[in-house]
């Protein structure tokens, strides 16, 4: 009797591991992502300087598109400042950057200082 209620419970044990290691294979766990992609697309007629929060992500950059990977989730300020100065030419757009990729259009006008 007791051979039978032993073999019983190691069955039921044996059915249960299985059925619990098949189905962890079938889960899908999502991860959200905390990163994105940010397409910079500058233009005008002159170089710039390229920032995201007031840090210099590229230097001397003449119109075109620019991309900066791992960006993380959230609000970011993009720039373009003329090489010669603020004065001579800006543009800046806050911008909400969420996971996957964001384009971030800039348009620094000329300004002459007469």
């Amino acid at each position: 009797m007791k051979s039978l209620l032993l073999k019983k419970a190691f069955l039921s044990l044996l059915i249960v591991s299985i059925v619990s290691i098949g189905l962890t294979g079938c889960l899908d766990i999502v991860v959200p992502s905390t990163t994105g992609t940010v397409k910079l697309i500058v233009s005008g007629d002159y170089t710039y300087d390229l920032k995201m929060d007031g840090n210099t992500v590229f230097s001397n950059k003449p119109e075109g598109t620019y991309t900066l990977t791992n960006v993380s989730v959230g609000n970011h300020t993009f720039e373009a400042i003329d090489v010669w100065g603020y004065e001579y030419g800006h543009d800046s757009e806050t911008k909400y950057i969420s996971a996957g990729t964001n384009n971030v259009y800039l348009d620094p006008p000329y300004t002459p200082i007469y």
